[in-house]
């Protein structure tokens, strides 16, 4: 192999190992600091998406909180109205207007009148004697008007004791307080299902009487719900528009595995999602993995963008968070596809780049080999020529190179040869 050949196969040989080298490392790199910054991305993204969700929840908590408060407030400020009209039919007894019974009876009739909250609000009386506390007016249930409290309507508290026996031991102990119980709400009378119920009792002392009124925590319940479906639904529709890169995305599910917000799949419990590394349902794993330190979780799953559906083909991660209080995973997903992309596409400009190079490079190399070999060339075909015929050769015919380093070698050859022919012409003349 000749001295130009021997350059390029070098020359191509260094170029094309630095250039795979280069390619490998960037492509390694790349991926994963793309990887890294994806992750991080996704995690302070899905971190403030549950952020989000807490700070509504929060809020409803505290909704909740401030309506059961202040509809405790108004049943004690309806408690005391009641008893200042007690008050007054009481001065009228003392004042001699009345009888302690007609007086008592004017402000039952008065006290039934209380009603609230669609009907469902009102207070009821008992005494205070023990151990069997009797009923004096209840206008839901007259029935029990001037009876015991022993039916088992009365037994629906939380230790199953007596409601009425509770009230009259709240009072003695602090004069007033709350009872907690289940109760047959009035507008729900035909379907006799107790609710729970908080009752506000207050002892009036002249008569030993003690007045209730209550919530139903359904209400406030209710309400309670109607304000978590409003962010429920907000927040399906804020993470539902979130969208991580071309394919990845934000998707909730439950303890139940049934789905509660994904971008394509229907919410319940579909049978589609399936790992396809596993052939399991990856919520259980999910589950597991929201309770590790990385709180993450690779399986197959087929990718939005592919209309084939091929489940096996893409690799995907997850990051997840559970928000208890809902009963929520809270997870954010992105497929390796689309991380491997970026470092494939810098992969390809390098390859492009290189090749580039390396023509430009062969192509300098190859006019940088010539302006050597070439010269070179012409000293050896010149120098043959001496071989072939040295006592005729001209000296002075010796070829000229643009090559400085050729005709510095070619200098020498020329006094070389000088030198042997004066030894020559030397040793002929003493002969």
């Amino acid at each position: 192999m000749n001295l130009r050949n021997r350059i390029l196969l070098i020359t191509i040989t260094i170029n094309l190992i630095a250039i795979i080298s280069i390619y490998l490392i960037v492509e390694i790199n790349a991926y994963k600091t793309i990887e890294s910054l994806t992750d991080d991305y996704n995690t302070k993204l899905l971190s403030s998406s549950t952020l989000s969700i807490k700070n509504q929840y929060a809020s409803l908590e505290y909704h909740k909180k401030h309506a059961t408060d202040l509809r405790i407030k108004e049943r004690k400020q309806i408690i005391s109205i009641a008893k200042s009209i007690l008050d007054l039919y009481n001065q009228d007894y003392i004042n001699g207007k009345f009888t302690k019974s007609e007086a008592q009876k004017r402000a039952i009739k008065e006290i039934k009148k209380f009603r609230f909250d669609d009907g469902n609000g009102y207070i009821w009386i008992n005494d205070t004697t023990k151990p069997i506390t009797y009923i004096i007016d209840h206008p839901i249930f007259p029935e029990f008007n001037g009876k015991p409290s022993d039916h088992p309507t009365w037994y629906t508290s939380k230790d199953s004791n007596n409601i009425a026996l509770l009230a009259v031991e709240m009072c003695e102990r602090n004069g007033s307080g709350f009872i907690d119980y289940r109760w047959q709400k009035p507008s729900k009378l035909d379907k006799d299902q107790p609710i729970n119920k908080t009752s506000y009792v207050e002892l009036y002392e002249p008569w030993q009487w003690i007045l209730g009124t209550g919530i139903y925590l359904e209400d406030i319940e209710q309400d309670a719900q109607n304000r978590l479906n409003a962010i429920k639904t907000e927040l399906k529709r804020t993470l539902g528009e979130m969208k991580l890169g071309k394919t990845g995305y934000f998707y909730i599910f439950n303890s139940k595995k049934e789905l509660i917000l994904h971008p394509f799949l229907k919410a319940g419990m579909p049978d589609s999602v399936i790992n396809y590394m596993t052939r399991n349902v990856p919520f259980d794993e999910i589950m597991a993995a929201s309770k590790t330190d990385t709180r993450s979780y690779s399986y197959k799953w087929y990718s939005p963008l592919d209309s084939a559906k091929q489940h096996d083909k893409y690799l995907k991660k997850v990051l997840v968070e559970y928000f208890e209080p809902l009963d929520w995973y809270v997870c954010s997903s992105f497929y390796f596809s689309e991380l491997e992309s970026p470092g494939k596409l810098l992969g390809r400009k390098i390859l492009f780049i290189s090749a580039l190079f390396i023509l430009l490079s062969l192509i300098a190399i190859f006019y940088l080999s010539n302006t050597i070999t070439k010269p070179l060339n012409g000293l050896m075909k010149y120098v043959s020529q001496i071989s072939k015929n040295f006592q005729e050769v001209d000296l002075s015919q010796m070829p000229h190179f643009k090559s400085y380093e050729a005709n510095k070698l070619g200098k020498v050859i020329k006094e070389m040869l000088r030198s042997i022919k004066r030894q020559q012409n030397s040793l002929l003349e003493e002969k």
